[in-house]
């Protein structure tokens, strides 16, 4: 693929605003777990860490008491990576750490599969099946539904 090829693909498919940031960070940790599973067979590890860090993008986004700021520097942050490229870690890939900063960190458990709805080839039967399956469905970490669904 060209680089022409993948910003087509880019302009495309992501809309302004957030929503091309986000999308971006998740293909890096989808792209990290798939290149961990074809990887493991040669004996190389592959993570991926979502720093919480004080940087150009985010400066003057919002005041940060001082306590925060400290714990954005990211020294924080290099420990971890540090410790990911020792011999210690070796048996650790496919992992994505989020919120990595002086207040430490967290471990992503994302795509898994949830309850599932039975197949049909007609639109009408598809409904029951799916309805069941999204009422025993959760929510996506972090996005409760009255937060963020219009009325």
């Amino acid at each position: 693929m060209t680089e022409d090829d993948w910003d087509s693909v880019i302009k495309v498919h992501l809309n302004i605003g957030q929503s091309n940031y986000a999308a971006a960070k998740s293909g890096i940790a989808s792209f990290s777990i798939v290149i961990a599973c074809e990887l493991s067979r040669i004996g190389v590890t592959v993570n991926a860490i979502a720093p919480r860090a004080q940087t150009r993008m985010t400066e003057g986004l919002r005041e940060v008491s001082d306590g925060v700021g400290l714990r954005r520097d990211p020294e924080w942050i290099a420990a971890l990576v540090t410790w990911l490229s020792s011999p210690a870690a070796s048996d650790v890939t496919g992992r994505v750490f989020g919120e990595v900063w002086g207040f430490g960190c967290t471990i992503a458990e994302g795509w898994q599969h949830g309850p599932r709805a039975e197949a049909s080839r007609d639109p009408a039967e598809v409904e029951t099946s799916l309805r069941q399956a999204l009422a025993a469905t959760r929510y996506n970490q972090g996005i409760e539904r009255d937060t963020w669904l219009m009325p």
